[in-house]
């Protein structure tokens, strides 16, 4: 029987700045997902603040149908008393139900329209039943104030286009490092396990674990350094690949 172990090290002390451009890069595209989850909860609070504001429009909307049902609703009594008297003719009777019909449909339809509306709202928001109310008073009584900031750097949106043009800048530099050379540091230890004796031929331990005990050592350390001269095309096209996508990004931010 017999047993061979090895362990062994590998580091890279220098790199020319690889390690260093991977980590900008890590960290650039960590801030890059992160102002993306903002900016989706930015755009969600857009999507509220609309259906909110789209749903008070709705129901001042059903409050003067139900004002104009009520008004069609006089106009007929009146003009159907002053039919039945002989005062106006039979006609009006008829203009006037249209009228009522018309006002009825209308009022029919700006109520459904609240509804959906309130259930678009109140899955935004996360209310199951949509049973709450909104407030209508305070939007319809007084203009809102006019904000005259003109700073957009702020906006989670230009954030994240921001953010995108510096992640693709932070990989275009670690594609272009990743064609530097890299100096190891290697080392490792050597082990072999024997039953021979000490003696030429001898057999000392035969058995299974006199075999496999380590009796043999050795250790090697070195400095290698590797840099493949071949890949430089491949390298370069993606590092132009990138600035393009770079380019891209510039463009989106600017637009």
């Amino acid at each position: 029987y017999g047993s061979v172990s090895l362990a062994s090290l590998e580091w890279v002390p220098f790199s020319f700045g690889q390690n260093k451009s991977r980590i900008e890069l890590s960290s650039i595209e960590l801030k890059n997902l992160m102002l993306d989850a903002d900016n989706e909860k930015f755009q969600h609070q857009i999507r509220v603040a609309d259906a909110y504001l789209t749903l008070a429009a709705l129901h001042q909307m059903t409050s003067v149908a139900q004002s104009n049902l009520q008004r069609a609703k006089e106009i007929k009594t009146a003009t159907t008393a002053l039919a039945k008297s002989g005062m106006r003719p039979g006609v009006d009777s008829s203009f006037v139900n249209s009228e009522m019909s018309k006002a009825i449909l209308d009022l029919n339809e700006s109520q459904k329209n609240e509804v959906k509306e309130k259930i678009i709202l109140a899955n935004l928001i996360g209310d199951e039943n949509s049973n709450f109310n909104i407030d209508t008073t305070t939007f319809f009584s007084k203009e809102p104030a006019i904000q005259n900031d003109t700073n957009i750097s702020s906006l989670p949106l230009v954030k994240l286009f921001q953010s995108r043009i510096d992640f693709s800048r932070a990989k275009e530099k670690f594609i272009s490092r990743s064609y530097f050379p890299k100096i190891y540091f290697l080392s490792g230890v050597w082990g072999r396990g024997s039953g021979m004796g000490v003696s030429a031929g001898a057999v000392s331990d035969a058995s299974f674990a006199g075999g496999t005990k380590l009796s043999r050592y050795d250790y090697a350390v070195g400095v290698a350094c590797t840099f493949n001269i071949l890949d430089y095309p491949r390298v370069r096209s993606q590092f132009l690949s990138q600035k393009a996508l770079t380019s891209a990004s510039i463009e989106e931010y600017n637009q």
